[in-house]
């Protein structure tokens, strides 16, 4: 043993204090996250890539590329896409403005005289058909681009669209991902991360033009990006079918696989076997020799040969159902049921197509909340802007002053039984749960166009005669006019519906 050195005193060194028992700690353990034989190699991409880099130009080319071929020949997904668009944009939103209670006769007027012509300028540049196209870019590309640009060849407000594909969006040809955390792939942010520029080039890269294509800054304020946002900090999309990509490749090999093993067993009418071993067979044929058989033909074989066909195994009986369990994921990722997903109702009844279609309805709404903000919001804003800056084109009440926002009323699909629906808004009506603006807007209509449609409606059955008990008849001493107050009674006694204060 060593010497030990001890200090000078010659009392004994102080005792260690005697350490607390601890419990053992349990430490409990995720199965996703131990490496092992059985997760190595499912989890072999995983990475901790930020959404810039998970999203790179070169990612996001080939997602777009491959969902776009997909699209274009696999019928399922192409109509899954075109589904997703008619139920979210369909024919475009109605747009009404509330009323407030402070509000006269003219300036009520003058609301209802704006979205006249709102609704005439959609029309003219066929805003909703615009939409629509970005719906299925957004789903398709994971992006939809619209500049809003000056078209003199309007008749009034000279504002319009100009929509761009997603690879329009660079730097330029051969643009690369750069280190600069404010600028990703043809954007351009602040601090903050919020978008500030846009770089689009003039043509689009695929046109075959020369490599050296302009390229134009368009500032945030002037351009609209509709894109979903799946990760903080994620400034371009990727397509929403992106987890379905290699499930509509299997469905559509499986397809082909199909009908291949099909037609080869309708091509080969028979096979001729040999039992005979080739010492025994002087004259035996030629291995896979094809011989023609004539329709109707009975024949004999000669010793020693049998005849067989080919049993037609395909489709097998999983065949069906393997297609539907594939087109089931599928669609998930973008928010469909199997009835959306099939467009296949045969196994539903009415009650629990409407409750598998609720999860759906809510995405759908959602969707319209976003297209809203990020769309519609923006083109408002500058419609009205250069609206305003025409002198006379708006009623006098709004270019006083008068605050003018708008609610989009987006079309709802009805229940089968309208009698049961109707009762039920005649009741909430009743009890002062709804309104008629509510009412009307599940079916995308301005309640005040319905009531006026509604009065002309009466007024001419009146005059031509026509009566019944959906005709309400004018009591002795009141006027036969259907405006103010009147107008009012006499819609609620036609529809049995009382007029709320």
């Amino acid at each position: 043993m060593g010497n030990v050195i001890l200090n000078d005193w010659t009392d004994p060194p102080p005792a260690k204090p005697e350490r607390p028992r601890v419990r053992p700690m349990v430490r409990a353990r995720y199965d996703a996250a131990v490496v092992d034989d059985d997760n190595r190699r499912h989890w072999a991409n995983a990475d901790s890539l930020s959404a810039r880099q998970a999203n790179s130009t070169v990612v996001r080319e080939r997602l777009r590329n491959h969902a776009r071929y997909e699209v274009a020949n696999n019928c399922y997904a192409r109509g899954m896409v075109n589904t997703l668009a008619d139920v979210t944009v369909g024919y475009g939103p109605n747009v009404t403005f509330a009323w407030q209670k402070d509000h006269t006769a003219a300036q009520r007027e003058a609301l209802r005289e704006v979205g006249r012509l709102f609704k005439s300028w959609c029309d003219e540049v066929d805003l909703w058909g615009k939409l629509w196209t970005m719906r299925v870019a957004k789903c398709q590309d994971g992006e939809a681009f619209a500049i809003m640009r000056t078209n003199p060849l309007l008749s009034a407000v000279e504002l319009d669209l100009q929509l761009v594909e997603a690879e329009q969006v660079t730097d330029g040809y051969m643009s690369v991902d750069t280190l600069d955390p404010k600028k990703v792939d043809g954007i351009e942010t602040d601090d903050l991360g919020n978008p500030v520029l846009y770089r689009v080039l003039t043509e689009h890269p695929g046109d075959g033009a020369p490599f050296d294509h302009d390229v134009i800054e368009v500032p945030a304020s002037q351009n609209i990006h509709w894109f979903r946002r799946d990760r903080p900090g994620q400034l371009r999309g990727i397509p929403e079918i992106t987890p379905a990509l290699p499930l509509f490749s299997q469905l559509r090999r499986l397809t082909l696989a199909t009908l291949t093993a099909a037609e080869t067993a309708a091509d080969i009418a028979a096979l001729i076997e040999s039992t005979i071993t080739p010492d025994e067979d002087d004259a035996q044929t030629e291995p896979f020799e094809t011989i023609e058989i004539n329709r109707g033909l009975m024949t004999t074989l000669p010793d020693g040969y049998k005849m067989s066909q080919l049993r037609a195994e395909h489709p097998t009986t999983t065949y069906e159902m393997f297609k539907t369990q594939i087109l089931m994921e599928a669609g998930r990722c973008i928010g469909f049921p199997k009835l959306l997903s099939l467009m296949d109702a045969s196994g539903y009844n009415y009650s629990s197509g409407r409750l598998d279609k609720q999860g759906s309805d809510r995405s759908i709404d959602i969707d319209r909340y976003w297209c809203e903000l990020h769309v519609l919001r923006k083109i408002w804003d500058a419609w009205f802007s250069e609206a305003l800056l025409m002198p006379g084109y708006l009623p006098a009440a709004v270019e006083a002053g008068m605050e003018v926002k708008p609610k989009w009323l987006w079309h709802q699909l009805g229940h089968v039984d309208r009698q049961k629906e109707a009762a039920g808004a005649t009741t909430e009506l009743e009890n002062q749960t709804t309104t008629l603006a509510i009412e009307c807007g599940r079916n995308g209509e301005d309640w005040v166009e319905v009531l006026e449609q509604r009065a002309a409606e009466l007024s001419l059955m009146r005059e031509l005669g026509l009566s019944g008990s959906s005709v309400a008849q004018p009591q002795e001493g009141e006027s036969d006019e259907l405006d103010g107050d009147n107008g009012e009674n006499e819609e609620a006694a036609a529809t049995g519906v009382g007029v709320g204060n």
